[in-house]
Parts: C-alpha cells; structure tokens; sequence
C-alpha cells in the first residue's frame, strides 16, 4: 500500500517530495475483478483472524522459492496481527477506492526509483513498466526470483539497487 500513499502525496504535495521510491506498486485504479477477492480476505480475517488472512495469500505474496520459508511466513503474519482488523479494514477500503494516478505520472519530476519483483502477482511487472514510462527519467529494476514482497524476499538486492540510485 506504500506506493498508493506515495502516489498521493505526489498528487497532493509534490513540492515536498525530493526522490520518490515505488515498490511493487501500480497507478492503476482498482480492478473491479479483485474487490471480491479483497472482501473474501476481509471476511477470513474477521472469521479466523487476521493472520489467517496474511498466511492465505502467501501464495500470492511470494515466488515460489520463498512461499514456504517459515521465518518469512511469520513475519507477514506478525505485521498483520500488529495492524490488527479495523487498521487492515481501512486500508483495504482505501485500496478499493484509489484513484487512477497515471493521468498524473508524467508531472512527477522528481528522481523516481520503480522497483519490482520479476514474478509479482499482485502488482505485475506491467504495473511497474507503466510507471516507469509515465514518469520521465526515472529507472527500472526488475528483481529476479521475487514475488509482490521483494524488500522480504530479496533485501540486499533490494537494498543495492537503492543504493545504486542514491549515488546516482
């Protein structure tokens, strides 16, 4: 959900935004096709709680090389649990209600970083392609054997690219 966040500060207060960092993110507006599946989640939450949701969709979250790495899978639990239902209902509900932010890329005239994990799921490549070429200047990386979740999955290649960037 950072990214949406990030894009709405740009919309909001770009003049406060130096360098801009996009992870796994899209500026697409909802797909009405995942509204279902986001409220499904929801309802597992409520009915079994909200780790029960987070160890649902690590099929999703991950690639397959990390989708049963225990130390990975509890993490995701225990960030859900320390956000709890009503924080994780309001940031579902925001997520549905997102505006399309490509219309806005192109005034983004920051240094901007696109990062994603080559097999994201959630937020595919695609997305990432998209904002990359709506925002001029800014650069790629696509991370090999990554899924949705490439600071957890991938953190020193995450953390080289950054750097990279940086010392751009």
């Amino acid at each position: 959900m950072g990214g949406y966040v990030a894009l709405e500060v740009m919309r909001l207060a770009p003049e406060r935004v130096e360098r801009l960092v996009l992870v796994s993110t899209s500026a697409r507006p909802e797909n009405p096709a995942t509204t279902p599946l986001r409220h499904a989640a929801l309802a597992l939450a409520r009915r079994d709680g909200v780790g029960a949701m987070a160890a649902a969709g690590l099929d999703r979250d991950f690639h397959h090389a990390h989708r049963y790495d225990l130390r990975l899978a509890a993490l995701m639990v225990a960030m859900a649990e320390s956000v709890g239902l009503d924080a994780i209902t309001r940031q579902v509900d925001a997520v549905i209600a997102r505006p399309d932010a490509r219309p806005m890329l192109a005034s983004i005239s920051c240094p901007t970083a696109v990062i994603v994990g080559e097999q994201d799921q959630v937020t595919p490549p695609d997305c990432s392609l998209e904002l990359a070429a709506g925002i001029t200047g800014s650069t790629l990386s696509m991370i090999p054997d990554c899924g949705h979740c490439a600071p957890l999955e991938a953190p020193r290649r995450v953390t080289e690219v950054l750097q990279m960037w940086m010392d751009e």
